[in-house]
């Protein structure tokens, strides 16, 4: 028996999409949504890890006495600046320093904190970026 004749135009017929094809499809649309699944939970992690540090932070800058711990001994070392050699201020910025390390040591932690928030580039490039995006207003 002989095979079928076929058309001449048979060759230009589009492939009729097989199971494969969309296997295939659907391979790709599941590997895209389980990249966003994973992207989102990347980012809800980085999320809650950067609200603990900054946690962190506040509650040692707070259990260090505060913006007051930290003003009055701005206050101690402008007074012994002033007069170096008197007893007084010196004994108050001894006795304060400690407090005034912690403090610094909250400062430091949060600096950490919002430094590794700057784009790549640093903020002054990205300030940039975004300016050159500004559109003027239009005033009436």
């Amino acid at each position: 028996m002989a095979p079928p004749p076929t058309s001449p135009h048979a060759a230009w017929a589009a492939p009729e999409p097989t199971r494969s094809n969309a296997a295939a499809n659907g391979a790709s649309d599941l590997a895209s949504a389980t990249r966003l699944i994973d992207l989102a939970e990347n980012l809800a992690t980085s999320l809650r890890v950067l609200k603990g540090d900054i946690g962190l932070a506040m509650w040692l800058f707070e259990h260090a006495g505060g913006p007051a711990a930290a003003q009055e001994f701005v206050d101690y070392a402008r007074r012994l600046q002033a007069e170096p050699d008197n007893p007084q201020d010196q004994a108050d910025v001894l006795e304060s320093a400690p407090g005034a390390a912690r403090l610094l040591e909250a400062a430091i932690l949060l600096v950490n904190v919002l430094s590794s928030l700057e784009p790549a580039g640093g903020v002054d490039e990205q300030l940039e970026a975004d300016a050159a995006d500004l559109q003027p207003v239009a005033r009436s």
